[in-house]
């Protein structure tokens, strides 16, 4: 039977040349300076009491001298999203001569309508297929980027167990989290429509990959910016050694 124990401590972003944090990583480091590498590449930490568990790991090198106040950085680096919208208005412009010069059909696939239940089934399939596909893909290059600068130190990332953030609190007092429902309804709504209804009228194709790229941006960027607040992070001992990570 797995274990648990409840950690005390602060997150921190890891940076390891003092201007870019290193993407899909937390360091939590806890009151007894015990540090546990939290593996996160999505902000999004699930539902009511139904949390997002992520996978905990711990190094035999020391990256407390790496640890960076996310939210800090992210005011330096602010200006630097100027050069996302510059990014976005090309794509638009790409996009708008490429529809206007290429048969739309052969971009976006015929529409399915009226609706036919197996192309739209069809539709689906691909398009969670390539979500999934390429966050795994993200993910583990993620994971393979971050322990090759380890093995640069001699360090190694031991898998110890998952967990997730149970508590947040500012000068010792519990933050209360209010669930503002009309934000989430919309985000709902927009999610629905986007992953499952409009696979139904259109072909996939293109549209797979621009709503995998929103998707990505939006939920798996893997820059989760620490925010100086103390965390209780229950983490879930998985009983056994670990010869793989």
């Amino acid at each position: 039977m797995d274990s648990f124990v409840i950690e005390e401590g602060k997150m921190y972003n890891i940076s390891l040349d003092g201007k870019k944090i290193v993407s899909g990583w937390l360091l939590l480091i806890t009151e007894e300076k015990e540090e546990y590498l939290i593996r996160q590449n999505s902000g999004l930490i699930g539902l009511g009491k139904y949390k997002i568990q992520r996978k905990i790991y711990k190094t035999n090198f020391s990256l407390r001298n790496y640890a960076i106040e996310g939210i800090e950085l992210k005011k330096r680096l602010k200006k630097k999203s100027e050069y996302n919208f510059i990014g976005i208005a090309a794509s638009l412009i790409l996009g708008a001569m490429l529809r206007n010069n290429i048969p739309k059909n052969w971009i976006w696939g015929d529409t399915n309508l009226p609706i036919n239940v197996i192309t739209g089934m069809l539709n689906l399939l691909s398009f969670w297929l390539c979500i999934v596909l390429c966050f795994s893909v993200i993910s583990f290059y993620r994971k393979i980027f971050f322990e090759y600068n380890l093995k640069k130190n001699k360090g190694n990332l031991v898998l110890i167990g998952k967990g997730y953030e149970s508590k947040k609190y500012r000068e010792n007092e519990e933050i209360k989290k209010k669930l503002n429902l009309i934000p989430v309804i919309m985000m709902l709504c927009f999610f629905i429509a986007l992953t499952i209804i409009f696979p139904f009228i259109v072909q996939e194709r293109l549209f797979a990959f621009i709503m995998t790229v929103i998707l990505g941006v939006l939920f798996f960027n893997g820059n989760v910016y620490s925010d100086k607040k103390t965390v209780n992070y229950k983490i879930i001992r998985l009983e056994k050694k670990y010869g793989k990570n």
